[in-house]
């Protein structure tokens, strides 16, 4: 599994790449406005982007969503209830499938 944390703008906003190592199927979540750092990183390692997965729907967590889905074909999750422009609308308890992983949904409204 390649896990990679990385930087998406002011001191807090972190974007994450998860992926499996052999089939190379992999997922950004929470890219920020700019995914540059996330493309680079998918391009340098050779992975297929299949989920831009959000965990909720404020700019600097979904602000690079639409470039990565056009630039990769990739679809964008989130939670049912968001309301936005998702392809999969994520409930509790739902698992998506990234190659042998599996990544399992835990809906934490607050």
């Amino acid at each position: 599994m390649i896990f990679k944390q990385i930087k998406a703008g002011g001191d807090r906003n972190f974007s994450y790449i998860i992926a499996d190592e052999q089939t190379g199927e992999a997922a950004v979540i929470d890219p920020g406005g700019n995914p540059v750092n996330e493309q680079a990183i998918l391009k340098d390692k050779n992975l297929k982007l299949k989920y831009i997965i959000n965990t909720h729907g404020h700019y600097d967590h979904t602000g690079g969503n639409s470039i990565l889905a056009q630039v990769t074909g990739a679809e964008i999750a989130m939670h049912e209830s968001a309301g936005q422009g998702q392809d999969i609308g994520l409930r509790d308890e739902d698992v998506l499938k990234l190659g042998s992983l599996d990544l399992h949904i835990i809906h934490t409204p607050g």
